[in-house]
């Protein structure tokens, strides 16, 4: 479904109150600013950093609302009030219990003091939906704000872990109590960056594909000096047009944010220019991973990339490829974490099209190895001596021993079907029942990476289907019943009456 800027009436937003901008773009998703890239519409978006949008949020004062049309005006008051005391009471017990599992108990009345300011502030506003259904949000949020103002190391992340909620919504909430409150703090976490600098990228698509002006200027502004890379431009404008393809983009964007301050890549490095690598590695991935594309981006290509990251984003593509590089090292060593990787070559060609499986196992390890703080305690540790320290705890965890374990024994069980094996070697399969299986799925052309990782039940589940498809697609090839009656015409002309021959 493509993006379109829709008309909002008298009782919604009508300019974006960061900017004043009237570009406001309308998504199954969100709707947001195309120019500053704040979102406008509340979502209630899932834990960690994925988009629900099935999951709209809705006020809970519609009981207000009701009374007020019913009762007189002192009721409405009255009710008001005890309604306020309860749900303000209710955000000061969160307050207290986030704080407390953050181990920040020094600014919890700060951060409650925040929250009764923020709500008379969003009443003063005349907004409906000053409590409703994100209580949690928005408690969360002046906790966020308040360590800010402390200067307490207070991750984004581990605040929506403790809270459980998303990362997005608790950003959202935080930059709304800076605005209303017109405090000095600014929301420099790189994570909260993510979504508003892939807004940013998508307002330039929306607007270059409304005005053909504006398309060429931009398509000449980020193309290449090659050959190869003179389709690139085209080709990214037309993949970014597809609405489905921000929340992905953004959800992407984060992991990657938090891998590369997890990797300690983030010191000495701009937030701003950190998100624009991201978005470009996302972009090159998603890319990559299209099924109509059989080739892998080269230098020059992907250059194409960086300048879009950058150019509505205020920095220069050079800074973005010089930390896309940096960060591309950093996926290539984790990528050791992947058991399902370690047949291919670590390169950034092969690791840019697993992406998201190198960041979802170099999180696990890195939980296994350090609990839940991702946060680096060492700002001058390098990311190659972090992962590597990640990767060889790994080796020592029960799970990674026991796929190794298996990944040898299938392979000597391989080496034994397909008659590579020594004699001597031979009476250590003792299991019937594997060498069987695999023995068969060897026959049908199974993957050899597949036998090597599944495990022996899946194996079986998956035999039938395999053997069905290699009779229908390979074996039907050598049927004795298929003769001249299923050749066409042209065929059988050709058989009876082959080429002369010299």
């Amino acid at each position: 479904m493509a993006m379109s800027k829709r008309k909002l009436d008298d009782t919604e937003h009508e300019t974006c109150k960061e900017c004043g901008s009237l570009d406001l773009i309308h998504d199954p998703g969100n709707t947001y600013c195309g120019d500053c890239g704040t979102v406008v519409d509340e979502l209630n978006l899932t834990f960690d950093h994925t988009y629900d949008p099935e999951r709209i949020g809705h006020s809970t004062y519609i009981r207000h609302q009701r009374l007020r049309n019913n009762q007189e005006k002192s009721s409405v008051e009255r009710f008001g009030n005890s309604w306020s005391r309860e749900r303000t009471a209710q955000g000061h017990t969160l307050i207290s219990a986030i704080t407390g599992q953050l181990q920040q108990p020094g600014i919890c009345e700060r951060a409650q003091r925040i929250f009764d300011d923020y709500i008379v502030g969003r009443m003063a506003e005349h907004c409906v939906r000053a409590f409703g259904s994100f209580v949690t949000e928005r408690a969360s949020a002046c906790v966020y704000v308040a360590a800010l103002e402390a200067s307490r190391q207070v991750n984004l992340v581990d605040l929506a872990r403790v809270a459980r909620r998303s990362v997005f919504a608790i950003g959202r909430e935080a930059k709304r109590v800076v605005r209303v409150l017109g405090l000095r703090t600014e929301p420099l976490d790189p994570v909260l960056r993510a979504e508003t600098t892939v807004n940013r990228v998508f307002g330039y698509v929306h607007k270059a594909q409304a005005d053909t002006v504006f398309k060429a200027q931009v398509m000449e502004l980020i193309a290449g000096t090659t050959q190869n890379a003179r389709c690139v431009p085209e080709r990214l404008i037309e993949y970014l047009s597809d609405a489905s393809t921000r929340p992905k983009l953004i959800a992407l964007t984060a992991r990657l944010v938090e891998f590369s301050r997890s990797c300690a890549l983030s010191a000495g490095v701009s937030a701003n220019t950190l998100t624009c690598a991201a978005i470009a590695i996302a972009i090159e991935h998603y890319m990559a991973s299209c099924p109509d594309n059989t080739k892998v981006l080269r230098r020059s290509q992907r250059v194409c990339i960086y300048k879009l990251a950058a150019l509505p984003n205020g920095t220069s593509q050079q800074s973005v490829a010089r930390h896309v590089s940096q960060v591309h090292r950093a996926l290539v060593e984790a990528s050791k974490t992947v058991p399902w990787l370690s047949d291919i070559k670590k390169n950034v060609d092969a690791v840019v099209d697993h992406v998201e499986d190198v960041l979802f196992c170099y999180q696990q390890a890195q939980a296994w190895v350090f609990s839940t703080q991702t946060e680096c305690d060492d700002a001058e540790q390098s990311a190659t001596s972090q992962v590597t320290k990640v990767v060889s705890e790994l080796s020592k965890a029960p799970a990674f021993v026991r796929a190794e374990t298996t990944r040898q024994r299938r392979q000597l069980i391989i080496d034994r079907c397909t008659g590579t094996q020594t004699d001597d070697d031979r009476s250590q399969n003792a299991d019937e029942r594997e060498t069987r299986v695999v023995r068969k799925l060897l026959e049908v052309g199974m993957d050899t990476h597949a036998l090597l990782t599944l495990p022996t039940h899946t194996l079986e589940a998956i035999l039938p289907a395999a053997t069905r498809r290699y009779n229908s697609e390979y074996k039907g090839l050598d049927n004795s019943v298929v003769g001249p009656q299923d050749m066409s015409d042209e065929e059988i002309r050709m058989y009876l009456n082959p080429l002369p021959t010299d």
